[in-house]
């Protein structure tokens, strides 16, 4: 684009400039001179621009040059107004188009340096007349340059907006692209901790929970109580109605268990037939009800599997933090112990870890017979 311009540019500077001093018959030195300037030094500078290996910076120094030599000119032709104002503006132009405020300046400068030194050879001598074919040349030259200027500014606005449109495409096509990153992050983070089976939390996730609801328990001054499910029989139901019924069985029962439960509660399923509940800041006494009102509500109904309806009941056992366990595995021991109580007495009820330890020992303290004694 430089290259264009400086070459039709300058070739219409060197129309003007010739039109002003050819009635003042100029040296064929003035000539060789002018034709230097403005025909072939546009050439010369782009011979070197193209093989620089930093063309940009090259660019703006030869445009200095441009205005220091305009500045001679302008200073050798003894100023006149038309031919003046149009080296200055023309070159002023370019290099602010290119450079900003600091090229304007550089222009200016480098402009004013080449008047003063042609100046401090021959003084100043104002001649501002100029024939009316040099003023319509300056008009038309000077409006064909800016016009040109204008079109190449508006291309690459044009370019620079497609530019920044296909950037902020590719930024939300970014952004999307992450955010299914994140989903999808999301998604196997909650199915690492979550069962395939029954969609319920996993042994994974179960320490965490105990952690942080035991810590909110002892804040508030609140028990934390836990329910430890076993699915009454249930390797009698594989072996007669078939692996398949029996998955569909553990689904419907964590479906009933997530049914019976607060938002704020957590199921988990802990291992085979077995589910973990966590009722956080609630009362041991509170959490038997609910899990009596689930086990009534399970063994009122059958479940239907496909054609098949299959009666099944469970036994829990309950334990509360702090009062059974301080920790996690204290916590599902106390749970646990209860349950194996609660099947060993028949299954289909609730203990908590309290009738259960109460109920290993004996009803009645054992007193030594008479004939023991008698023989003592």
């Amino acid at each position: 684009m430089n290259h264009r311009n400086r070459t039709w540019g300058f070739l219409v500077l060197w129309t003007m400039i010739a039109m002003h001093i050819a009635p003042l018959s100029p040296s064929w030195q003035e000539w060789a001179l002018l034709s230097a300037t403005y025909l072939l030094y546009p050439q010369m500078v782009w011979w070197i621009t193209r093989r620089s290996s930093r063309p940009v910076p090259h660019e703006i120094m030869f445009m200095r040059i441009d205005s220091l030599l305009c500045g001679v000119w302008t200073a050798a032709l003894h100023f006149p107004l038309w031919i003046s104002f149009t080296l200055f503006i023309s070159v002023l132009v370019s290099l602010t188009l290119f450079h900003g405020l600091r090229g304007l300046f550089e222009s200016a400068l480098s402009w004013l340096l080449g008047v003063m030194l042609v100046v401090m050879v021959t003084g100043w001598d104002f001649q501002p007349q100029t024939e009316w074919r040099v003023i319509w040349t300056a008009l038309i030259g000077l409006s064909l340059y800016l016009l040109a200027t204008a079109v190449d500014n508006h291309k690459r606005s044009m370019r620079l907006h497609e530019t920044r449109q296909a950037l902020k495409a590719r930024e939300l096509d970014l952004q999307k692209q992450i955010q299914e990153i994140q989903a999808l992050q999301n998604l196997l983070r909650e199915q690492a901790l979550s069962d395939p089976l029954t969609g319920l939390y996993n042994r994974h996730r179960l320490e965490d929970v105990l952690t942080r609801e035991g810590a909110s328990s002892l804040r508030s001054q609140r028990p934390m109580s836990l329910v430890l499910i076993d699915v009454d029989h249930f390797k009698g139901i594989n072996d007669r109605l078939g692996h398949q019924i029996g998955d569909e069985v553990l689904r419907q029962v964590a479906h009933h268990l997530q049914a019976y439960t607060r938002a704020s509660d957590w199921c988990f399923r802990y291992g085979g037939e077995e589910f973990l509940l966590v009722f956080p800041e609630t009362s041991l006494e509170d959490a038997r009800q609910k899990a009596d009102v689930l086990r009534q509500s399970l063994a009122e109904r059958p479940l239907v599997c496909g054609d098949v309806q299959v009666d099944v009941t469970v036994s829990a056992g309950l334990a509360s933090f702090p009062s059974d366990g301080t920790d996690m595995d204290s916590l599902i021991g106390a749970a646990d112990k209860a349950l194996y109580q609660a099947k060993n007495q028949g299954r289909n009820r609730v203990l908590t870890f309290s009738e259960a330890f109460s109920a290993t020992q004996p009803l009645f303290p054992v007193f030594p017979s008479p004939a023991s004694q008698s023989t003592e």
